[in-house]
């Protein structure tokens, strides 16, 4: 995509933080596995979706499962990752988010594991 505006890196082998006025980004769990990436964005940011850099040249769109109230308060957006959209070659996972003039305030970037598929219904 050519007008990423803004490169996240989600590291796999151990939990990257930026700076302290800046997003943070936690370690990404089990990459077999759906997992779930949270953002607290800003709820008057212009951001629809995230795109996963699933293999060289090939970005997956991912839609939150929510949307952002437009509101000037800040949310949570949930991304639910299938396994099948991650590049399991290599050490880092690059996601991208915004574009063009974009508008897009985050405050922090979480990963975890997909509860909704890791809980077994009992009888």
């Amino acid at each position: 995509m050519k007008n990423l505006v803004l490169l996240a890196t989600l590291w796999l082998a151990a939990a990257a933080l930026c700076a302290a006025s800046g997003p943070t980004v936690s370690a990404v769990p089990d990459r077999s596995k759906p997992m779930v990436l949270e953002m607290d964005v800003w709820g008057e940011s212009d951001l629809s979706g995230i795109v996963i850099n699933t293999r060289k040249n090939v970005w997956t769109p991912i839609r939150p499962q929510q949307r952002l109230s437009r509101k000037p308060q800040w949310d949570t957006l949930q991304f639910r990752i299938p396994p099948e959209a991650l590049d399991k070659e290599r050490v880092v996972q690059h996601l991208g988010f915004g574009g063009a003039d974009s508008q897009i305030w985050v405050a922090a970037i979480r990963v975890k594991g997909d509860k909704q598929n890791s809980t077994k219904e009992t009888p």
